[in-house]
């Protein structure tokens, strides 16, 4: 189980490996500034789920990036594989001064809202009653998005919006750093309740 992972200081402290047991068996707590997952032995039943899709199981990861290397067009020394490389900024001046990196990301969630292309996106937000602690959350209304705009320097929980998402209908928007990113593509994969739910 997840436990490997921890014990070599691998863990990211995403959550999601608590998000997908299907046992219940891990749970997050806080560690000082990050989130470990702790295993309930007695209800876990050795699956794997967890390092299925855990971004610091590095064997898992390497693999996928190995698979999924076809789907990039270029490679570059310093930057590494990708399809393309733009630039842009928000027009709206509002979420281009909120944001990080010109406030492109909240503006294309915005509007993919506007439009209908989602019914919700997983952001980054401030946990209710302590604002240093950061998790994901689903958002619905574009004016709810600035206060997930600029970037988060720590640990952002993945559990609670990843499960919300799980129990919701309709299709999602995802934001996150690239081993998030990686962990929710193979989590897509193996989970029927998100299958198809995030874009």
């Amino acid at each position: 189980n997840i436990t490997c992972v921890v014990n070599n200081d691998l863990c990211v402290g995403c959550g999601i490996c608590s998000a997908v047991c299907p046992t219940g068996a891990i749970v997050l707590k806080l560690d000082r500034h990050t989130y470990k997952p702790i295993v309930q032995d007695a209800l876990c039943v050795n699956c794997g789920t967890c390092l299925k899709i855990c971004p610091g199981n590095i064997a898992s990861s390497i693999n996928h990036c190995l698979r999924n290397m076809q789907t990039f067009h270029s490679l570059d020394e310093i930057l590494g594989p990708f399809i393309s490389c733009l630039i842009g900024y928000a027009a709206d001046e509002h979420i281009r001064i909120a944001g990080a990196s010109g406030g492109v990301v909240s503006a294309l969630l915005s509007c993919a809202l506007n439009e209908g292309l989602v019914d919700g996106a997983l952001v980054t937000l401030p946990e209710k009653g302590n604002p240093t602690l950061f998790s994901a959350d689903v958002v619905k209304a574009p004016s709810l998005l600035l206060k997930a705009s600029g970037s988060k320097y720590c640990p952002v929980r993945m559990d609670k919006g990843l499960q919300a998402i799980a129990k919701g209908n309709g299709g999602y928007a995802f934001v996150g750093l690239p081993c998030h990113v990686s962990a929710v593509r193979r989590l897509t994969k193996i989970s029927r309740r998100l299958r198809g739910k995030i874009r």
